[in-house]
């Protein structure tokens, strides 16, 4: 088949509408080109908000929704900010270790209005999944599990002050969501090293039996690396053969 990426870059201080846009700028591209009806949306991380985000506002446009790693509920990231001494003088290896290594290189620091927007209770991810998405959308799950790593202080800590805020959150504002499946346990130890597991599945926020729904598990690979690894491009590849078979 034909695939069109893009790469949004400079989110450091942009909201989800905005990239929402941008995906809406592409797409727009993609059916001129090929004068399809519908595309299949693929999201890594961010690019799954942004895909919802794109997907709230021009509903009738998408045939397929596949994320991948997508923080649904929130990230570590959130908290990053509260821990940039700590992550700015661990050791390198240890910082690698833990996945969080990229984002403060990539800005040379730990904070912007995208990461606050990470917070499980911020503005900005409770306007998004206060919206219920369409159904005759087919929606995919790629889910980064838990793997080994060397543990950091800092970084337990950080995943301890998600767990309370992600599930105080859910308490408080999620309380008609599909979030049984989510402990302060869970969230702790079950993590691709930047999104819980609990935060990566999409039927916990708004996906009920009315939708379809079908997830794959990506285990033993860094946040980072999943759409570059072989193994995670394996898993990539079998969830798009599935949507291919599944519109036929």
């Amino acid at each position: 088949g034909d695939f069109y990426t893009i790469n949004i870059k400079n989110t450091t201080n942009t909201n989800f509408d905005e990239l929402g846009e941008k995906v809406a700028d592409a797409v727009e591209k993609i059916r001129d080109v090929t004068g399809a009806r519908k595309v299949i949306l693929v999201g890594h991380s961010l690019g799954g908000l942004a895909s919802r985000s794109y997907l709230n506002t021009y509903p009738g446009d998408v045939a397929a929704l596949l994320t991948i790693g997508t923080p649904n509920g929130g990230s570590y990231l959130g908290y990053a900010d509260d821990f940039s001494t700590d992550i700015k003088n661990v050791d390198g290896n240890k910082l690698i270790a833990t996945g969080l290594n990229f984002y403060c290189e990539m800005k040379k620091s730990c904070s912007g209005s995208t990461a606050d927007a990470l917070e499980p209770d911020s503005p900005e991810l409770r306007r998004l999944n206060s919206i219920s998405p369409p159904q005759d959308v087919l929606y995919l799950s790629v889910i980064g599990t838990s793997r080994d790593y060397e543990s950091v202080s800092w970084f337990e800590d950080l995943k301890a002050e998600f767990a309370e805020d992600f599930l105080a959150t859910f308490t408080r504002y999620y309380d008609d969501r599909n979030v049984s499946i989510c402990s302060a346990g869970v969230l702790i130890n079950f993590t691709d090293n930047v999104v819980p597991v609990c935060s990566q599945y999409l039927f916990s926020l708004f996906l009920s039996k009315d939708y379809e729904h079908y997830e794959f598990y990506l285990d033993g690979v860094d946040h980072t690396r999943q759409t570059t690894d072989p193994e995670g491009v394996d898993v990539i590849i079998e969830a798009l053969e599935f949507a291919d078979d599944y519109l036929r």
